[in-house]
Formats: structure tokens, sequence, C-alpha cells
């Protein structure tokens, strides 16, 4: 259960990563 929490946490933040980098790429 803990190991699973971890893993989405670590996808979420992830996904947040790339979520910032496409948005500088769109914005220049």
């Amino acid at each position: 259960m803990r190991e699973q929490m971890r893993g989405k946490n670590q996808i979420v933040c992830v996904a947040k990563k790339v979520k910032e980098q496409l948005r500088s790429t769109f914005w220049l």
C-alpha cells in the first residue's frame, strides 16, 4: 500500500515537471 502511494506521488511530481516544461515551451 505505502509503496503504491510513493509511486503515485513520484508520477504526480514528474507530471508536474512535464507540465511546467510544456508551459515554458508553449509560452516561448
